[in-house]
């Protein structure tokens, strides 16, 4: 299994749009881990799970320039010093 994934591999693992990722990168809050020779955006599973935690905000209601979505969030939900926060509970059957 390789380590890293092109831009339209990570849009297809998604479900997003080639045109969304590169949005992100536009606004910095999603950042390939490297471009290689052939100047191709290459992505790793932290880029994967920040991914997740941006489209995750944006459903709910929280904008993608928020500060919340830049350092802290692909390492932490929590974002309740700036008034939100994710609470996960598993649902009980």
């Amino acid at each position: 299994m390789k380590s890293e994934i092109t831009i339209s591999e990570l849009a297809k693992l998604m479900n997003v749009s080639v045109h969304q990722i590169r949005y992100f990168e536009e606004k910095e809050v999603l950042l390939p881990a490297y471009i290689d020779n052939n100047q191709y955006r290459m992505y790793s599973m932290d880029q994967v799970y920040q991914l997740a935690h941006i489209l995750l905000l944006r459903r709910l209601g929280v904008s993608v320039q928020n500060p919340c979505t830049q350092d802290t969030m692909p390492r932490s939900a929590d974002c309740s010093s700036m008034g939100f926060e994710v609470n996960f509970k598993p649902s009980q059957k």
